[in-house]
């Protein structure tokens, strides 16, 4: 299986608040993004994370959640001692997407011409419509669990027609 997921922010308590997220406090936020990380992705499957794992240690954080995770460095990721790309371009079942963390920034304005898609987190809540080529990959949007590839197929088809 492939998922999709961007802003789980473990260990960041004012994300609570400043996006409204349903949680008491951070340690209830982290446990719950936690098991649904884990009951949801396998061993061997793919994840493509799209930024802002944590406030703490990245590379420690990513040696406990099950996956072959790709990581897109968002703006919150700045511990070292993991493999991370500023964006990635890439085939999703016939659509050119482009995977990166902050939907407004240089590199999707290189891009925007070339690809379907853009895939991306860091505005969390907020809806980023700036026409149909936006998806929005933030934990609050997708239910604050890795999303499969095939409700994502599902969204960026919904876009197309």
């Amino acid at each position: 299986m492939i998922y999709f997921l961007s802003d789980t922010h473990f260990h960041h308590s004012n994300i609570i608040k400043y996006c409204k997220r349903p949680f008491h406090d951070v340690f209830h936020m982290d446990e719950v993004l936690y098991k649904n990380w884990i009951k949801t992705v396998k061993k061997d499957d793919e994840v493509y994370f799209l930024g802002d794992l944590t406030l703490k240690n990245t590379a420690v954080m990513l040696q406990t959640l099950p996956g072959q995770i790709t990581f897109i460095r968002g703006n919150h990721d700045r511990k070292r001692g993991y493999e991370n790309v500023p964006y990635l371009i890439m085939d999703i079942r016939g659509y050119k997407c482009l995977l990166v963390h902050n939907p407004r920034n240089k590199i999707v304005d290189q891009y925007i011409n070339e690809v379907d898609f853009v895939l991306h987190g860091h505005v969390h809540n907020i809806p980023f419509e700036a026409g149909n080529k936006f998806v929005n990959l933030s934990v609050e949007v997708i239910g604050y669990k890795p999303l499969p590839l095939s409700k994502l197929l599902g969204i960026l088809s919904s876009k197309i027609n």
